[in-house]
């Protein structure tokens, strides 16, 4: 698991005017917490699991923050239609967890159904758990197959930065790795 707490956010508010968090994988509201520390007042965030969603919700009081529960390919629609004229920025940290096998791994369709109901090319997007998605990093010491039922559920790297080609992508290595996309700045 990595955290949010590891990128500029403030940073990223101030450079490129963000106006709204959206996260998918609330887990345990870490990433709800920061958004609302760093002056987000509209903060949205789902979670497949109910427990950890409640839990979200009892440690996280905040008028600011709309929580979600479903998986994050169903939701994230009716979430994005709440965010019209925001600029995003975009904590993508669904997977694994306790969802059915068949849902562990939604990030493809969650960045088909962003980059399909939205201009994205003002948003800050951060791919949590680069380990999953690039083998190369830390020897492959994480075995994703292990944890899905079907392989070609697994998107490449190269496969998620096809998404943005307008934004610069930074690799972070802190903590188990992000894909981070910032705005205008494509190389």
């Amino acid at each position: 698991m990595g955290s949010l707490g590891a990128h500029p956010v403030r940073g990223y508010i101030e450079k490129y005017g963000l106006t709204a968090m959206l996260e998918t994988g609330t887990g345990h509201g870490e990433g709800v917490n920061i958004g609302v520390r760093v002056g987000f007042t509209k903060v949205l965030t789902c979670e497949i699991d109910r427990d950890n969603r409640n839990r979200a919700m009892d440690e996280n009081v905040s008028p600011f923050i709309h929580f979600y529960l479903g998986d994050s390919v169903e939701v994230l629609p009716a979430m994005l239609d709440q965010l019209n004229g925001e600029r995003l920025l975009v904590w993508l940290d669904a997977h694994l967890g306790e969802a059915p096998i068949d849902k562990r791994l939604p990030l493809e369709k969650e960045l088909q159904i962003l980059t399909s109901k939205r201009d994205c090319s003002k948003d800050v997007i951060i791919i949590d758990d680069l380990r999953l998605y690039d083998r190369t990093l830390w020897g492959g010491a994480f075995n994703i197959y292990e944890h899905v039922k079907n392989p070609e559920m697994i998107i490449s790297k190269e496969e998620i930065e096809g998404f943005f080609l307008n934004h610069k992508i930074i690799v972070s290595t802190k903590n188990e790795g992000a894909l981070v996309f910032l705005p205008g700045e494509s190389e």
